[in-house]
């Protein structure tokens, strides 16, 4: 039952910082230094991906995955609005595919 919940609350906590961290304005922007931004778009949408695909459901992983990349699309729009942000939804859309692919083959190995 924890697990059930800590993992929805994990997912709507993902969803959440993605807005807003997409449309945080650059300057005020932490940047790891290390990864390019379309790094750092990926890497958060992979790590969102497989948060919200650990979330138990009783749906298909596709939907999720055509809603999340849709999700990114929204946010990476508005970021031709916010100053100093730049557009990467090739990077945030293969992020969260792989994510939620990841997490469901992981969650189908274990239950075999």
């Amino acid at each position: 039952m924890f697990g059930s919940l800590a993992a929805r609350i994990g997912a709507w906590f993902c969803t959440a910082a993605l807005a807003v961290l997409s449309w945080t304005p650059g300057d005020y922007m932490v940047r790891t230094e290390v990864l390019t931004g379309h790094e750092e778009h990926f890497l958060a949408y992979l790590i969102s991906g497989a948060v919200i695909a650990a979330a138990p459901r009783r749906s298909s992983p596709v939907p999720i995955a055509i809603l999340l990349c849709l999700y990114a699309g929204v946010l990476e729009l508005g970021q031709n609005f916010v100053p100093g942000r730049h557009p990467a939804f090739a990077a945030s859309a293969l992020g969260a595919v792989l994510g939620i692919t990841l997490t469901t083959v992981l969650r189908a190995r274990a239950s075999a």
